[in-house]
């Protein structure tokens, strides 16, 4: 199933989904749909803290991720994107 989604150009995109219409390349979303992983739950947590949500993906967020300076954040070792 495909879901056609807004592209940071304002074209549309489509772009993989569940069978409730949900953007799976979202990592918030991604994370409900998967709640016993921890991997996911990291992956939201950082997209999150960057300015993702679920109908917002930041442009940049994985490189945000991979620059962060929040050595005191309790997940910045496990952080995704290193």
């Amino acid at each position: 199933m495909t879901l056609a989604v807004t592209a940071d150009n304002g074209g549309l995109i489509d772009a993989p989904s569940d069978v409730a219409g949900n953007t799976l390349t979202n990592p918030l979303v991604k994370a409900r749909s998967e709640p016993g992983s921890r991997k996911s739950a990291i992956r939201a947590m950082c997209a999150h803290c960057m300015g993702c949500t679920d109908d917002y993906q930041e442009p940049g967020w994985k490189g945000q991720v991979r620059a962060c300076t929040a050595t005191r954040c309790p997940l910045w070792n496990l952080r995704p994107y290193q």
